[in-house]
């Protein structure tokens, strides 16, 4: 399973990222958890502070240089599944993609381009978060989550989010999906997940993972 973090600065090495981690290999995953360019072991000096401000300012509403971002991060995955099948011999028909927050803006692009990755689960991604104002057309959600079927895919959101918002942001990427397509909602706010929630979720992986 590829696990994609949202945009803080220690990447994959934050808590949420690691939680992940250890809950998909205790139930039997290999995980590879990747740094997003510019986050974590990866991070540069275009990013100083990590405020939300600050990223959308200088790099998720810089449409040029957001769109050089997502070929980056489609380019580093699909390179991550070539190291999972030769050099960890994995089986490359059960390659899963797990993104969250901004990680699952970046995995429905990647599902979309990468047909290898199967099954597709987005933990709390939307069309564009709250702070978004404009990105190019090939950077958008909307026009790749339609490619990922008929690979399975699930979402997890929450009612309460007041980042990726329900009515305006979540839904209608969640509609643009084809079937097979699953949402399951929290009640809750931004990555607010329970223990029953997380058993969902590998329930739902061990059911479409073939």
């Amino acid at each position: 399973m590829i696990l994609l973090h949202g945009g803080v600065a220690p990447g994959k090495d934050a808590p949420g990222p690691l939680r992940a981690a250890e809950l998909l290999s205790r139930a039997g995953w290999s995980v590879l958890s990747m740094d997003l360019q510019y986050f974590g072991e990866r991070s540069t000096p275009l990013l100083t502070t990590f405020a939300e401000q600050e990223k959308h300012d200088k790099l998720f509403n810089q449409p040029p240089l957001y769109l050089a971002w997502i070929i980056q991060s489609v380019k580093d995955i699909s390179r991550g599944i070539d190291f999972l099948v030769e050099q960890r011999g994995i089986d490359p028909r059960r390659i899963g993609i797990v993104g969250s927050s901004r990680g699952a803006i970046v995995g429905s692009i990647a599902a979309g381009v990468e047909r290898r990755l199967s099954p597709v689960v987005l933990l709390f991604g939307a069309h564009y978060d709250a702070l978004e104002n404009n990105h190019l057309a090939a950077a958008c959600p909307a026009n790749y989550i339609g490619r990922i079927s008929p690979r399975p895919l699930l979402m997890i959101n929450g009612t309460q989010d007041s980042d990726m918002i329900k009515d305006r942001a979540v839904e209608p990427l969640f509609k643009l999906a084809k079937q097979p397509k699953q949402i399951i909602w929290t009640d809750g706010g931004h990555m607010f997940m329970t223990e029953e929630h997380r058993a969902a979720l590998i329930q739902w992986l061990r059911e479409h993972q073939k």
